[in-house]
């Protein structure tokens, strides 16, 4: 999905990017939601007959459905089977778990363990270990933090916001651009989601400031896990860097007395056997390769961070980054929280400046969290329950009063009950209003 155009790459991970009048036209839903924004258009110019339209919207199975009172199940049922792809990505993960553990072993046991002796260097054994499994370490706990940590699917807290909100939450068709403060309907998930959240089509979910889906980590890296990953990726390239610098002398010691050996040449006065020289060379290779490999990754995804961007929006194109805090180091701090030792260990941010559901704007000051929250340390996102949660949510997704709507003589629309015939997530609750984008 890192190629083509760029609404090519959006749609690849998150299949509710289809334009509207292609893939939208071929189902029933997406059918039922052009109609809807249709009529939109209508009651804004005034045209006569919107209400005559409102009622000749096609049958389908969804209506005969609502009719019965059962509600069929999100279009999950429709994706193909992904068994082999989930196979695939254990696999990557083998390979991941085998170069740790491979280079662990290689540089403990035969680099500090019988090169540094014989070469008389014994005492950079201690430090050298020191420095490499330290970094090593934080290399394989931030892997099974981005590996296990939920990588932020929408929390039931915001279907309870939904819910409650009910028709006072403009829903928008989700497009390969920015939407800064527009809740988004997901096609797959047959929900309304946060601003910034895609659907991941492996994972099966929406996940709420999906970066990518990563099979070397077998998860998407999104809200809940991207500064693990970034921490992953950091503390990789550190410890392959190491490993290789400090083993290079030694290294080409070996790759010539393993070349000329057939002239009689040794490593250390033959210290090692021809199958620990051998190692030695795959170790400094595997070293080499991943090293390099992740230190390129890192020039994508740590500028992409300093931006407070994600590898899907990098391709956004119609305004500039609407969540840019203006310095690397406010845009970092979306991520790693604020400032703290927390930020060098791979656990969530004692101190987080948002909570995945509101992203504050770049002219904004403090829209998701206020400044007492950061003064208090909390490893807990907002909850529903907070009454200052709920207006923060209902200022950034722009939730009107019933009594304003009125007031302002809005046009009413048919909801997404009565237009697709179910209920959000199999639950009755106040109908929901779509609307057009406006940027």
């Amino acid at each position: 999905a890192q190629g083509g155009r760029p609404h090519e790459r959006a749609d690849a991970l998150d299949g509710s990017f289809a334009p509207i009048g292609t893939e939208m036209a071929t189902r029933g839903v997406g059918h039922r939601m052009m109609r809807l924004l249709e009529l939109r258009a209508v009651s804004e110019t005034g045209e006569a007959g919107s209400k005559r339209q409102a009622e000749r919207f096609d049958r389908s199975p969804t209506d005969d459905a609502a009719s019965t009172g059962s509600y069929p199940c999100p279009e999950q049922d429709r994706l193909p089977d992904l068994g082999h792809m989930r196979i695939a990505n254990l696999f990557t993960m083998g390979i991941v778990l085998f170069a740790f553990i491979y280079e662990a072993i290689a540089y403990n046991a035969i680099f500090l363990g019988r090169i540094l002796p014989a070469a008389g260097r014994s005492i950079l054994a201690f430090p050298l270990a020191l420095l490499f499994n330290g970094t090593w370490f934080m290399a394989l706990w931030s892997y099974f933090q981005a590996h296990l940590t939920d990588p932020g699917r929408v929390p039931e807290q915001w279907r309870d916001f939904v819910r409650t909100v009910g028709e006072a939450l403009p829903v928008t068709p989700a497009k390969a651009e920015w939407q800064p403060g527009q809740a988004t309907f997901c096609k797959k998930c047959m929900l309304p989601r946060p601003e910034r959240a895609h659907h991941c089509l492996v994972c099966g979910l929406c996940v709420l400031r999906m970066d990518h889906h990563c099979p070397w980590i077998n998860n998407c890296v999104g809200f809940g896990n991207h500064k693990f990953f970034l921490l992953l990726g950091i503390y990789t390239a550190t410890a392959c860097c190491l490993a290789f610098v400090t083993a290079l002398p030694d290294l080409v010691v070996c790759v010539i007395a393993l070349v000329d050996r057939q002239h009689g040449a040794v490593c250390h006065d033959d210290a090692l056997g021809i199958g620990d020289v051998i190692a030695f060379f795959v170790f400094g290779v595997l070293a080499l390769t991943v090293g390099g490999l992740i230190t390129h990754m890192l020039t994508v995804h740590i500028p992409l961070a300093c931006r407070n961007s994600t590898s899907i929006e990098d391709c956004y194109e119609n305004m500039t980054n609407p969540f840019d805090h203006g310095s690397s180091w406010a845009n970092v701090s979306q991520i790693f929280g604020a400032y703290g030792p927390d930020w060098f260990f791979p656990v969530r941010p004692t101190r987080p400046l948002c909570d995945g559901i509101a992203f504050a704007a770049g002219d904004e000051e403090r829209l998701s969290l206020t400044a007492s929250r950061e003064r208090e340390p909390t490893s807990e996102v907002l909850s529903f329950e907070d009454t200052e949660t709920q207006q923060i949510w209902r200022t950034r997704y722009q939730v009107k009063s019933r009594g304003m709507s009125e007031i302002q003589g809005e046009a009413k629309l048919p909801s997404l009950r009565d237009l697709l015939g179910c209920g959000i997530g199999g639950r009755r609750h106040h109908p929901l209003n779509v609307c057009e984008y406006k940027p």
